[in-house]
């Protein structure tokens, strides 16, 4: 199967919000972040056939990676964050402490 990984815009909205709207609360952060927190967020999304596979999202405003991601495929997910590490690498390549 090709998987194409692409930056939300315009042409992948609705496909997106349609997505994740159909477990919206198992998808909460992530459909927020590609509807009202759009301006404030990173998202990829991959596709097949012109049907969304997944999406990563990345939340700028937060001092720490703040990642989510929805995905039917296992295998969509390396793909999705590659493209956030590339598009948000000022944020995730800095280390992150956990204790």
């Amino acid at each position: 199967m090709q998987l194409d990984i692409v930056d939300l815009d315009e042409t992948w909205q609705s496909a997106a919000v349609a997505y994740l709207r159909r477990w919206p609360y198992r998808n909460a952060i992530p459909l927020s972040n590609v509807t009202q927190l759009r301006g404030r967020c990173d998202v990829v999304l991959a596709h097949s056939g012109g049907a969304v596979l997944g999406v990563a999202s990345h939340y700028r405003d937060l001092p720490f990676p703040g990642l989510a991601f929805a995905l039917d495929l296992d295998q969509a997910l390396p793909p999705l964050l590659a493209a956030r590490r590339y598009n948000a690498g000022r944020c995730l390549a800095k280390p992150v402490a956990c204790s």
